[in-house]
């Protein structure tokens, strides 16, 4: 484990070794900190494996906290091994998927939890689309600069696990009916942004 998160993937990424082990408080990722003060926020989590963010890489929004990577139908055999997920590939359910695209199979933690009638919710940063078409289909394009300068895009499509099942997708990236269907079954499917106070 020798200077393993310095050197794991920051090279593709142009990251700062620096930033990987960076300190960040309230002043800086505010809403992330104000959630910590109320809610667990994956301390201690140890990756399932070594890779790309999907499958299961020390990044939390991933295949392996809601489900796991076999079952996966793919247009590209480079991407899948019998059947197992080993690349960031995006949902055939999702408006904003942009490359190829895959199914999963069988059943996630958000089927069962419905299946108890269990509460729950999956929050993803710009899942609210910036444009929609005429088609109603959306656009995902929100962008910010991130600390270290960059522009990155808000939404990452394989980022949102729940979006790769047919059974808890948001296809065209709807809101909840109302603030009080937020972790309920409705149009949203339990997908949502985590401005919910800019619902449309």
């Amino acid at each position: 484990m020798d200077k393993f998160v310095e050197s794991s993937g920051i090279i593709k990424d142009n990251c700062s070794p620096n930033q990987v082990m960076a300190y960040f408080d309230g002043n800086t990722v505010t809403a992330f900190w104000n959630y910590a003060q109320h809610f667990a926020m994956s301390d201690n989590f140890y990756s399932t494996i070594i890779g790309p963010s999907l499958p299961g890489h020390q990044d939390t929004s991933t295949l392996y906290l809601v489900s796991q990577t076999h079952g996966v139908t793919s247009e590209n055999i480079g991407e899948a091994s019998n059947g197992t997920l080993i690349g960031d590939l995006d949902s055939l359910f999702d408006d904003c998927s942009n490359k190829i695209k895959i199914i999963m199979e069988g059943k996630n933690m958000g089927d069962l939890l419905n299946e108890n009638e269990i509460a729950w919710g999956w929050f993803s940063g710009g899942f609210k689309p910036s444009i929609r078409t005429e088609k109603g289909e959306s656009v995902c394009g929100s962008a910010h600069a991130k600390i270290a300068g960059n522009n990155i895009i808000d939404y990452v499509v394989h980022h949102e696990p729940f979006q790769h099942y047919n059974s808890t997708a948001n296809a065209h990236h709807l809101p909840p009916t109302s603030i009080k269907m937020i972790d309920k079954t409705d149009q949203a499917s339990h997908q949502y942004t985590y401005l919910i106070s800019g619902m449309q």
